[in-house]
């Protein structure tokens, strides 16, 4: 994997999504992880933060990859969390705990963040995947609490971004629309993995909170970018995870744009 970035203009946003690298998973799959950057006139945003410092080798490329693009840490003043999972937080802080976007406020979902913390403080013990993601939220989120900014009312997180809750993957989490003039570009975030669930929908369901509400909310809300024609980003497809939704009858497709040259 050699790309960085790829340029994406929506209206008078400035965008490009950076690649974080790739996970790999059981069945030697790979997975890409890809991070939207957005350039307003106020603000320079980050959507999620990859990987960060992973045991995966194809992980955690995000900030060379913002480097080479010109961009430093330092420069990103507002980062929006789709959710709370490790290739989404794990950016958040370097190898000794401490922020990586120095200049930053957070922003997350009330009940994401809830989700979470109540799992923190509950004596359950867990094992396997579920105790891997409390360290994660140990590690990623609890340290920055006073870094968080909680949205759970107002739609609108800046002009021009707007978010919706998605539910299932995990509570809290969430889609944003991106609109300038008559531009439009939804993230989807983890709402879908790979487009292979649109016919195999139980493929990622292990790592679903609630994997029949995860289902139904996939369906409802890809099938209306469908109908509506509406640009998608999304976090896991093949980089640069940019295209459209299609719906033939009752079937979702994906149907990818072409990759840029590497820059």
């Amino acid at each position: 994997m050699t790309y960085t970035s790829y340029q994406v203009q929506v209206g008078q946003l400035d965008c490009r999504v950076f690649s974080d690298g790739y996970l790999t998973l059981p069945g030697e799959r790979k997975m890409d992880v890809n991070i939207l950057f957005i350039r307003t006139g106020n603000h320079r945003i980050l959507v999620d933060t990859g990987c960060g410092v992973s045991p995966q080798k194809g992980a955690g490329r995000l900030v060379e990859n913002l480097a080479a693009g010109g961009i430093k840490p330092a420069d990103v003043d507002m980062i929006i969390h789709t959710h709370g999972h490790s290739d989404h937080v794990g950016g958040n802080t370097d190898a000794q705990g401490k922020p990586v976007f120095v200049n930053a406020r957070h922003v997350i979902h009330r009940q994401e963040w809830d989700f979470w913390m109540n799992r923190l403080k509950d004596k359950k013990v867990e094992t396997g995947m579920p105790q891997m993601m409390l360290e994660v939220a140990r590690k990623k989120l609890l340290p920055l609490k006073d870094r968080f900014d909680f949205i759970e009312n107002e739609p609108e997180i800046i002009p021009g971004i707007k978010y919706n809750l998605a539910p299932g993957h995990t509570p809290g989490n969430l889609i944003l629309m991106l609109t300038s003039g008559l531009r439009q570009l939804l993230c989807i975030g983890d709402l879908v993995h790979d487009p292979q669930e649109f016919v195999h929908p139980e493929l990622y369901k292990m790592i679903d909170s609630a994997p029949e509400l995860a289902y139904s909310t996939r369906v409802d809300i890809l099938s209306r970018a469908a109908r509506d024609k509406i640009a998608v980003f999304a976090s896991h497809f093949a980089f640069p995870g940019l295209g459209r939704m299609v719906l033939k009858g009752e079937t979702l497709s994906w149907r990818a744009i072409r990759k840029n040259q590497e820059s």
